[in-house]
């Protein structure tokens, strides 16, 4: 079985049919994954680039390894009919962006050539374990190449991609990973690109290399490896240590932080997923928006609550994965104390009981060492220089007037500041 490479020109249209081998096939950009999410970083040699045109041998091509073969050489150009290309630069005068076309006449863009010789150079991906695929994940590679060569003309040459084992250009060889480009001789300057492009499975959790291998009168750029099959990670949230208030209603952060499309993190605008709740633990009125972030209404019940949701790839609509997001909702009771049986002398003052005997945080009694709750006093009643004290103890300081005070305090949640409620607290300071 045999199948089609093609050049793309950025003058010319005309398709040169070459030769390919069954275990891999050329195509041109624009497939339905070409808008995939990319998991090669610098594809392109964009990032970081040199500042001079032409040449620019040992400049640096990281997060690529360049084997121990001959340097790296990062061509600067600035697209057809441009100006930059210096002396004994005689590739493409423009880069393999927009399938082979280039970035557009006056634009600086760059490829990489190995200066003098042949090498490899790679990355390293570790496949992600995926609930919602097989055992395998079925991957896209590709990459664009191009002659390089002197202005008579030259070639064939041949340049290939590869999938290895493990990290590095030593691993065997992944079967049916390898994708050959057949670059045929040429008259004068090249100004065309080929894409090398195969489709493999690999195992969910194995570690593998992208290798690219070309010799001296060959350039590279664009390199590609996206996801054909789709993998969707939901992973459970815990909303517990930012209660929200029962009486007011609140919202979450996103659940979607920690979730997973494709090896990326979820896009929060909701473009590339849906998001619903398929179980509100009776959590009535929650809702969850396509940002993840879940909303509950005023006046619900305070309690835990673990709420389901199941996350879709929009695309492919039957992938998805469900998660739990553990809800807090708060509340807390302030309730009025009468110390009126227990005066405290105006000379000498004193303190009271503590006033949190009787509160309560979500239900439960307010611990008295101030771990959990703040404390302040509001309005004093004028009874001037009383304090309050974490434990909920009220001190009335020597020579105060006597009389009956009704000191108003405050008692917030310290996990969520804006969980509060004021009571009053009698204090009688006697004769």
């Amino acid at each position: 079985m045999s199948m089609n490479n093609y050049w793309v020109s950025a003058t010319s249209s005309m398709k040169h049919v070459l030769r390919a081998s069954a275990t891999f096939a050329l195509f041109m950009l624009g497939t339905e994954h070409a808008s995939a999410q990319n998991l090669i970083q610098n594809p392109g040699f964009e990032v970081n680039p040199p500042s001079s045109f032409g040449n620019n041998v040992g400049h640096s091509i990281s997060p690529w390894v360049i084997g121990a073969g001959q340097q790296p050489n990062v061509v600067r150009v600035d697209g057809a009919g441009g100006s930059s290309l210096s002396g004994g630069t005689f590739g493409p005068e423009f880069d393999a962006q927009n399938g082979g076309t280039g970035a557009g006449a006056g634009v600086f863009q760059h490829y990489l050539d190995v200066a003098n010789g042949s090498n490899d150079f790679f990355q390293t991906f570790t496949v992600p374990t995926c609930s919602t695929n097989a055992a395998d994940v079925t991957y896209t590679l590709s990459g664009f190449f191009s002659l390089r060569t002197a202005v008579s003309g030259g070639g064939p040459e041949t340049a290939m991609i590869s999938v290895r084992q493990g990290s590095g250009t030593g691993g065997a060889v992944v079967a049916g990973s390898t994708a050959t480009a057949n670059l045929p001789a040429i008259p004068g300057r090249p100004d065309s690109w080929l894409q090398a492009s195969t489709t493999i499975a690999l195992q969910q959790g194995q570690t593998f290399s992208y290798v690219v291998s070309m010799g001296d009168n060959v350039n590279f750029d664009d390199a590609s490896l996206t996801f054909v099959s789709t993998c969707i990670e939901a992973n459970d949230d815990d909303f517990s240590a930012t209660p929200i208030d029962s009486t007011t209603g609140g919202t979450t952060a996103t659940v979607l932080t920690d979730d997973i499309r494709n090896s990326f993190s979820v896009a929060t605008d909701g473009s590339d997923t849906t998001i619903s709740i398929t179980d509100n633990d009776e959590l009535i009125g929650a809702a969850i928006a396509d940002d993840g972030t879940i909303s509950v209404p005023p006046n619900t019940t305070p309690g835990t609550y673990n709420i389901a949701y199941e996350l879709c790839d929009q695309v492919s609509t039957s992938v998805c994965d469900t998660a739990i997001a553990t809800v807090v909702v708060g509340s807390i009771v302030a309730n009025d104390d009468d110390f009126t049986a227990t005066p405290i002398d105006s000379t000498v003052g004193g303190s009271t009981a503590t006033v949190l005997t009787d509160d309560l945080l979500n239900g439960s009694s307010v611990a008295t060492d101030g771990s959990a709750t703040t404390i302040s006093i509001t309005d004093n009643d004028g009874l001037t220089g009383a304090t309050i004290a974490d434990d909920g103890v009220i001190t009335v300081p020597p020579n105060t007037t006597p009389g009956t005070y009704n000191i108003t305090y405050e008692l917030c949640d310290q996990s969520s500041p804006t969980v509060c409620d004021t009571a009053v607290a009698i204090v009688l300071v006697g004769a």
